[in-house]
Order: structure tokens, then sequence, then C-alpha cells
């Protein structure tokens, strides 16, 4: 009877959404592959953007740091005593510390991201 009442009521049920289950996983998942939660829970480009951003920033920060690793032997090999760091040295090190955290940023980011993702509130 009730059943007949809610159809008859002219009641809206198509609005309504259900809430999604397994943000955590997805998190987990995101955890080990950046963007591997969003793309489970269907949303391509975003895991996508999230795998992009994180693999950039790290590629980046690896390129500073090894081309600053080179710059600092060089300057040890050719003067044995104090080992001085010049100002593009400088540069390569900021850089390679903003990359650093902008790829750990990135990381945290899509994690928190693919554990939202997982749930839809209700209306």
């Amino acid at each position: 009877m009730s059943t007949v009442n809610a159809i008859n009521s002219g009641a809206d049920y198509s609005q309504v959404q259900q809430k999604k289950k397994g943000g955590g996983g997805k998190a987990v998942a995101s955890t080990f592959i950046p963007g591997l939660g969003q793309l489970c829970d269907g949303r391509t480009k975003t895991g996508l953007a999230y795998l992009g951003g994180v693999v950039g920033a790290t590629l980046g920060n690896r390129m500073l740091a090894s081309s600053l690793g080179k710059d600092i032997f060089k300057k040890a090999g050719e003067a044995a005593g104090e080992i001085k760091i010049g100002g593009g040295a400088k540069a390569k090190f900021a850089g390679a510390i903003a990359l650093g955290l902008a790829a750990t940023g990135i990381w945290i980011a899509n994690i928190v991201d693919a554990y939202k993702g997982g749930k839809v509130k209700q209306q």
C-alpha cells in the first residue's frame, strides 16, 4: 500500500543518488600508482592528469638533481679544497626542492581525491 502511495504522490525520485562504496580501496590504489583510484572510479581525465602531474614533477626533480650532482662533482674535481656551490647550482637546488614538494603535494591530493571521489552525498 505504501508503494502505491509513493507512486501516486508524484514524488520525483530520479534526483536521489545512492552512496558509492569503495573510497578507501581507491585511495590505497592511488597511493601506489597516482591516478589509479580515479581511473577505477571512471574519472579517466582526472586520473591521467594526476598521473601526468606526478610523473612530470618527479622527472623534472630528478633531472635537476642529476645536473646539480654533476656540477658539484665537477667543481670538487677542479678544486681539491672546499666545494662551493655557484648561483646556477643554487637555482637548480631550489628548483629540485620545489619540484619534489610539488610531486609530493600532487600525490597527496590524488589520494584524497580518490577517497572522496568514491563517496557521493545523497541529495
